[in-house]
Parts: C-alpha cells; sequence; structure tokens
C-alpha cells in the first residue's frame, strides 16, 4: 500500500520515512469522510486547524485540495490572481457551510528537492522572492511552495487562521507552517516578519530542515560557508528590531552566495599585479646595483 507524504506530497511504500524528504509516514491513510462537489476524494493526509488538505480527483485530472474549517470571504483569491508567483486554484467554492479550494497537483514540493546547493537554492529563492512571494507577510505551509509546468510558484487562496479569542491581528499561524516569532503573541505579521519567512525558506533549501529548536547551520558539513550562516541567522533573530531589511538581506544574501562582485575581483587582481610589477622593479634595481658596483 502507498502511503502519501504529508509533508512533501510524494508517493512511496517505504515506511516508515519518506524517500524523498526523509519524513515520518503514517501507517495507513483513508480517503476520509469529505466530499467536494464533482471531485472524488481519494487521500485525507492532514487536518489542522488550517482546515483539511486532500488529494482529490476528477476524470484523469488529480488535485489539491484545501477544505476550510467555516466559510470566510477569500481576499486573497480575487485580490491578486495575476501575481507571477501565485498558482491560482483550479476551483473554489462554498459546500455543506464551509470553504474549499482545489488547486492542479503538483509535479514536486519544496521539500521533495531540499536539500541543495546553495547557488542552486538561491537561484530558486530569489526567482520567487523578486516576484514577490515572501513580501504578502503570509505564513507559508511546506506544500504550497510547488513546482508546476518547470516553475515553481505558491499557491493562493488559502486564507489565514482565524481563531476567536486572539488579537486582531488576524489569528496564529497554523500549525506547520514558516512563521516569524511574534507571530505566536498574536501580532500582525510586518516586512520584519516577511524576511524572518524569507531567511527560514533559504536555511530550508540548503538544509532540508526548518529553523526550529536548534536551527542546523548551512556550514554544517561543509566548509568556506561561515557568511552565508551569519547572513541567514542575523535575518532569523528572535526580535524583529535586530533583523535586516527585506532590501539589506536579499543584498547580503546575494553576496554571500556569489562571493566578491566582478568590480572586486577586478579591483583586487590589479591590486596584485601592482605588487608584482614592484616587487620585479625592486629586484631588478638590486640586480643593476649589484652589478654596476661590483657588491659581489
Amino acid at each position: 500500500m502507498s502511503i502519501l507524504c504529508p509533508f512533501c506530497l510524494s508517493e512511496s511504500a517505504a515506511l516508515p520515512r519518506c524517500p524523498a524528504c526523509h519524513a515520518p509516514l503514517p501507517n495507513t491513510q483513508t480517503e476520509g469522510s469529505l466530499t467536494l462537489p464533482g471531485w472524488r476524494t481519494r487521500v485525507q493526509f492532514r487536518q489542522d486547524i488550517s482546515g483539511t488538505w486532500l488529494q482529490c480527483e476528477k476524470d484523469a485530472v488529480r488535485g489539491l485540495a484545501f477544505w476550510a474549517p467555516a466559510a470566510a470571504p477569500s481576499r486573497e483569491a480575487s485580490a491578486m490572481p495575476g501575481k507571477t508567483w501565485g498558482l491560482a486554484p483550479l476551483e473554489q467554492g462554498l459546500h455543506e457551510g464551509r470553504e474549499f479550494r482545489i488547486w492542479p497537483w503538483p509535479e514536486a514540493t519544496l521539500p521533495s528537492v531540499a536539500p541543495m546547493d546553495p547557488k542552486a537554492a538561491y537561484a530558486l529563492w530569489s526567482e520567487l522572492a523578486g516576484a514577490g512571494a515572501f513580501a504578502h507577510y503570509r505564513e507559508i505551509l511546506p506544500w504550497e511552495i510547488v513546482r508546476l509546468e518547470g516553475k515553481w510558484k505558491v499557491l493562493i487562496g488559502r486564507e489565514p487562521a482565524s481563531i476567536a479569542g486572539l488579537s486582531a491581528g488576524g489569528g496564529l499561524p497554523p500549525a506547520g507552517s514558516i512563521f516569524a516569532p511574534e507571530r505566536l503573541t498574536g501580532n500582525p505579521p510586518t516586512e520584519k516578519s516577511a524576511v524572518f519567512i524569507g531567511a527560514a525558506w533559504f536555511l530550508f533549501l540548503v538544509t532540508g530542515r526548518y529553523p526550529v529548536g536548534m536551527p542546523t547551520p548551512i556550514s554544517w558539513k561543509k566548509t568556506n560557508l561561515e557568511v552565508l550562516d551569519v547572513v541567514v541567522f542575523d535575518a532569523l533573530r528572535a526580535e524583529p528590531g535586530r533583523r535586516p531589511s527585506a532590501e539589506d538581506f536579499g543584498a547580503r544574501l546575494e553576496q554571500a552566495v556569489s562571493g566578491p562582485g566582478m568590480a572586486r575581483w577586478v579591483g583586487t587582481g590589479l591590486m596584485w599585479a601592482a605588487g608584482a610589477a614592484f616587487l620585479l622593479a625592486w629586484a631588478g634595481g638590486v640586480l643593476w646595483a649589484i652589478s654596476v658596483f661590483e657588491l659581489l
């Protein structure tokens, strides 16, 4: 019996851990008791405070479905359908008093390709960040960064969890998502929250681990990556005021991954060339003085 991994969505029978992302797999899975109009539920792979996630089918089409705990007006799906980083739902609506979203089943999710080489990870990360994927301050679940038709996108349409009794910050982030520490106290997300999320996802890309507890450094079992550690962990500070701005973090990350810019390399090369020329001239002068004045 194959099991759908609740973390990376890959399908495997290799218990007890997923061969793609090494996460623990459940022993069994069921179709669940939820129904979606026009779709057949195949697997219910996760249910938490944010809602229920399922794999569903219609004819030959597979879908990734999210079923919210209660109906709520969706702002994100309608407000940002044209974002280049966003993947809008195939279908959305209300059913049995609850709101649902169905996206195309992805070719891969971020957890299934991590860890990656820092330069490959930065190429993927910068593509998403440059298009604004981390600037919307929303906590992202692992399988919400997906590859479809060779392009990486973020699922849009899922509303943040709204929990009765919490502050006006919009509720706590759903369990299992990447979020900044200040969100645990109900504070609304800010630019510094987005910086934390962006740094957390880059750390995940290169280490395959989430920044919880004692995060795994990028330089673990590797060399010459300590500078990259400093840049990423500065952006993961618990105090929002001590994190860099989004622009500063992006610039520092690029420099740490790519190394010194061409101008710096050229300048360094010219300094070494000038130094070598000086030494040759000095040596030539010494030899001339020795030969002319018969010092030896």
